[in-house]
């Protein structure tokens, strides 16, 4: 017995895409359970009809970019020092170790 594939089902065969996307739109706005409550079914499914659109947005959308390595634009531990005896009173400078 061979199953046929059609487009307009989620990957649940018991509820449409449009479906999904619908519990996935209101999951932005409200609780899985509110929304389960509301919708008569069990928080597990509504949770995977969720799961199923936002990986459809990440697929619309793409990978996002790589994040910056924010310790990359950092200064030294000497140019900390060089910036805090500018700002210094006289007597209580630093003297930088390098």
């Amino acid at each position: 017995m061979k199953r046929e594939a059609l487009d307009w089902l989620a990957d649940n065969p018991f509820y449409t895409k449009r479906f999904a996307f619908y519990v996935g739109r209101r999951c932005r706005d409200t609780t899985i359970t509110a929304l389960a409550q509301e919708l008569a079914l069990d928080w597990k499914t509504v949770k995977e009809l969720d799961k199923q659109y936002m990986g459809e947005q990440v697929r619309r959308i793409g990978c996002p970019a790589p994040l910056v390595n924010v310790r990359q634009n950092q200064p030294s531990k000497e140019e900390i020092k060089l910036r805090l005896n500018r700002l210094a009173p006289v007597g209580r400078r630093v003297e930088p170790q390098i």
